[in-house]
């Protein structure tokens, strides 16, 4: 019997950007996790840091979300999950600086596929400063052990694809 999906850890990794029609490739970390507060609600964030090199001058790009979330079991290894989230990202090059406030709303799917095997499934809309965008997203995440899974995730909205590498400690 496979168990339930994870609502309490926190995760390391690697991200990689790719901004469509151009050749700008940022990479960098991110820092993630979540947390059940009772049987049923979450919070949950992440912070995720990329950088390259654009004409000899360093492009920062850093982007922190923090929420709350609701889950809401299906059967024993399934979940349905919506979440609200206060989003702040920020844009540094050349000495100058951008920094731009809103919210994330995201829905999803988080299953259990087998006793080692966890993926999910979720759209999320962005909203900051007044432009909006949608997002779909896939993930997995293999478990070395009840306590340590290793992970992939891939995202894509209209200009931008997300392509993540993680390892997270559960508890």
């Amino acid at each position: 019997m496979a168990k339930s999906p994870s609502w309490n850890n926190i995760g390391v990794g690697y991200v990689s950007v790719d901004i469509k029609d151009s050749n700008f490739e940022p990479t960098g970390f991110i820092l993630s996790g979540s947390m059940l507060i009772n049987d049923n609600v979450y919070f949950h964030g992440n912070y995720r840091f990329v950088l390259e090199e654009l004409y000899d001058e360093d492009l920062d790009i850093s982007t922190f979300n923090l929420g709350l979330g609701v889950r809401h079991g299906l059967n024993e290894t399934t979940d349905l999950f919506g979440q609200v989230s206060y989003l702040n990202a920020e844009v540094e090059y050349d000495s100058t600086s951008d920094d731009e406030n809103g919210y994330s709303l995201a829905a999803g799917v988080k299953s259990m596929i087998s006793d080692n095997f966890e993926v999910v499934v979720q759209a999320t809309r962005d909203s900051l400063d007044g432009e909006s965008e949608t997002a779909f997203g896939v993930g997995a995440d293999f478990y070395l052990n009840e306590t340590v899974s290793i992970g992939a995730g891939y995202q894509i909205t209209d200009d931008v694809n997300l392509i993540t590498i993680e390892i997270r400690a559960h508890f």
